[in-house]
């Protein structure tokens, strides 16, 4: 499943860029995602996210990887909200960077287990599933 998942990810955005939100997200999707999150567990890939608006259209994520002895900071791109329906679990996201080496990208997907944010990290390299971390469990800051 995880690894259809990824595949399905890669044919997406292989040759797309995510671009700007096509409508405004409404406040309680803005107040779920938006702001700084943390990982819970040291184990996780991802150390950091920060989620910024720039305008009504359109949204970044920043992220930092679990490198010592900081985190790497991988830099903002576009973050683009999926699915508006629901709550908090039917709220998911997706935001992507390319690997460094220029062979493909990396591909996280956000999504909400309560109060909590999870991130699901997929890295394609020559349209293979190169790395994969499930389930990064972060907390908002206060």
């Amino acid at each position: 499943m995880r690894v259809a998942l990824a595949i399905l990810l890669a044919s997406i955005f292989v040759s797309t860029e995510i671009s700007a939100q096509s409508t405004v997200i409404p406040p309680q999707i803005e107040t779920a995602f938006l702001g700084m999150w943390r990982a819970t567990d040291s184990t996780s890939g991802i150390e950091a996210v920060r989620i910024v608006k720039i305008d009504p259209l359109h949204w970044t994520a920043q992220v930092w990887g679990r490198c010592q002895p900081k985190g790497c900071d991988w830099g903002s791109q576009p973050f683009r909200v999926l699915q508006q329906a629901g709550r908090g679990p039917g709220f998911r996201a997706v935001a992507v960077w390319p690997l460094r080496d220029g062979s493909g990208n990396r591909f996280l997907t956000f999504r909400f287990d309560g109060s909590d944010l999870m991130v699901d990290h997929y890295a394609v390299s020559r349209g293979s599933l190169a790395y994969y971390d499930a389930d990064s469990r972060l907390k908002k800051e206060r």
